[in-house]
């Protein structure tokens, strides 16, 4: 009697240190929690920017691993010349919760810029589940960013979370509830700078085109790019973007001051994050001071 009452609660133990396990590993990504990097899109050089990080959140959450890096857009530049300079929690934050512990140091965010990194380790709460971050869609915290002398407003840099084995970097948000349970949140990544691209047209014209124009773009239907090219009679500011059919706007390709001439740029058929967009008809908008017009393309994949 007494050695099967000892095996019953050999596997009642057993049971719930195999569910207390599970309870925290890692789940998959979920809408339910999403952090998103709220970009700028016109960066001059030698300037303070400030990015917003928003967090959608339907867990009451008591810590956090936030690892980001800042890079070129195109990860062609690893001398981009931009810093980080602090990191802002905002007021909801500091508002709801009774302990704080960030960083590798005791009160500080991590943040290397010479490795473009900014790594964030928030704890709160002890003992553990006695205090949390209730759930809410609100601002996070801000970070600081320097442009430096040689920042170049073309070359835009991505903000981006990544992810190493070791020492254990990535992702993720622990709610402390009972069982406690471990979440590896959506990540909606973003630009400091408009990642952007427009070039001169080698053709056989001296002189200054006498119209602002609006080519058709080619080809068209395309897969997976297409080229735009456009006429400007004078020095403008000028601005394309992309739209859907339902006139929600896709991406920007153009948001620059630029000198009179013939000119293209082009669109690879992903939206504002540097995400593929569906099959279908869009239009793209040129707009000047003095000029602005419409034109239809259509993606097919």
């Amino acid at each position: 009697m007494i050695k099967k009452n000892w095996m019953v609660h050999f596997s009642l133990i057993f049971v719930l240190l195999i569910f207390g396990i599970s309870s925290v590993s890692a789940q998959v990504p979920t809408e339910d929690d999403t952090f998103t990097i709220n970009g700028v899109t016109s960066v001059p050089a030698q300037t303070t920017v400030t990015v917003d990080v928003e967090l959608s959140a339907q867990h009451n959450l008591s810590s956090l691993i936030f690892p980001l890096k800042f890079r070129s857009a195109d990860e062609g530049d690893s001398a981009l010349e931009v810093e980080c300079d602090s990191i802002h929690w905002s007021d909801w934050f500091w508002n709801n919760i009774a302990f704080l512990y960030t960083g590798q140091n005791a009160g500080e965010s991590y943040i290397d810029s010479t490795e473009k990194t900014i790594d964030i380790y928030g704890l709160w709460g002890v003992p553990p589940g006695a205090e949390y971050l209730p759930a809410k869609d609100s601002v996070l915290f801000t970070i600081y960013f320097t442009t430096k002398t040689y920042w170049d407003p073309d070359v835009a840099a991505k903000i981006d979370t990544y992810s190493i084995e070791y020492p254990a970097k990535y992702l993720n948000i622990l709610d402390n509830s009972i069982p406690a349970n471990e979440w590896i949140p959506v990540f909606e990544a973003d630009y400091l700078g408009t990642y952007t691209w427009v070039r001169e047209i080698d053709v056989e014209k001296v002189n200054t085109p006498e119209n602002f124009v609006l080519n058709q773009n080619y080809p068209n239907p395309f897969n997976p790019t297409t080229v735009i090219r456009f006429a400007l009679p004078e020095d403008s500011w000028v601005r394309i973007e992309v739209f859907n059919i339902l006139g929600q706007k896709i991406t920007t390709l153009v948001d620059e001051y630029l000198t009179a001439g013939y000119k293209e740029t082009g669109w690879d058929g992903t939206d504002s994050k540097r995400t593929d967009v569906a099959s279908g008809i869009y239009f793209y908008k040129i707009k000047t001071k003095n000029f602005t017009d419409i034109k239809k393309m259509v993606l097919l994949k």
